[in-house]
């Protein structure tokens, strides 16, 4: 998730990404899931611009479980 991200649509909390939100990336791809402090940190699914995607569980902007 170190990638360039444009736009990011969802919950803040003391003005970090946190609880449900979709982030999109600079080169078209875009992940909806969790957030906690502004990293990925839960359920989510990445899409990748050629329409696959990855659903799991993620920690630290890594995932762990697919």
């Amino acid at each position: 998730m170190q990638k360039h991200w444009i736009s990011y649509q969802g919950q803040f909390f003391e003005d970090k990404k946190s609880g449900f939100g979709i982030i999109n990336f600079t080169n078209g791809d875009r992940f909806e899931g969790r957030f906690d402090n502004d990293i990925v940190n839960g359920s989510g699914t990445y899409f990748y611009q050629n329409e696959k995607t990855i659903q799991g569980i993620w920690s630290y902007n890594k995932l762990i479980v697919s």
